[in-house]
């Protein structure tokens, strides 16, 4: 058999052809790499993993932040000392105080939304594997990662003349997700399904009163 080396296909959309979200092809330019991304498909399976996984490390990472505030904040009294015969009236320095705290909760929700909205979803996730992949490519295609981060992307309610993918990612971080969020789980989860369909069949199976 020959060993020379098998050569890779020169057009891009022939080398990508046979990869998937999973198993992307091996990275050989920022080109290939974008076409990619942009163009495989990426199961519905990861994207709810992504959309649910995002919604608890985002609801952790604020309550933390706004701890933090807090602990350097001391909210004052919500009322002053009533006097005799009148009502208890509101503090100013709670009412200042609680408007500081509502002015940093929609700042950090504005930088870092709570939630992924499904229009953007399915883009979020290309871009996350898009940068992924560049930074385990630096070593051969050096300054990939800042060229990926740089390029713009159109996202619905957003600037129209796209958005930096890197600016993208640190509104969502997504990259901060465990790793089995990007794994296409729904063989698995078959898998689980059967498995326990069959264990609650024999469990209900009368027993063969002729067995010993």
């Amino acid at each position: 058999m020959s060993l020379d080396p098998i050569a890779a296909p020169a057009d891009d959309a022939t080398y990508n052809a046979d990869g998937t979200f999973e198993f992307p092809p091996p990275a050989r330019s920022y080109d290939q790499l974008v076409a990619f991304w942009m163009n495989c498909r990426v199961p519905d399976t990861v994207i709810r993993q992504m959309q649910i996984g995002y919604v608890q490390y985002a609801y952790e990472t604020s309550v933390a932040h706004y701890q933090a505030w807090i602990a350097d904040n001391d909210p004052p009294a919500m009322h002053l000392k009533s006097r005799r015969g009148r009502p208890e009236e509101l503090n100013p320095e709670y009412e200042r105080w609680s408007a500081a705290y509502q002015e940093l909760q929609a700042r950090y929700e504005d930088a870092h939304p709570i939630d992924i909205d499904p229009t953007i979803a399915r883009d979020l996730a290309r871009v996350h594997r898009m940068r992924w992949q560049a930074r385990r490519s630096e070593e051969w295609l050096p300054g990939i990662t800042q060229a990926v981060e740089e390029t713009r992307i159109e996202i619905a309610g957003a600037d129209p003349d796209g958005v930096p993918i890197g600016a993208l990612l640190d509104a969502y971080r997504v990259d901060q997700l465990d790793d089995a969020v990007w794994r296409d789980q729904t063989a698995e989860h078959v898998i689980f399904i059967a498995e326990k369909l069959d264990q609650l069949v024999r469990q209900t199976e009368p027993e063969d009163p002729a067995q010993p």
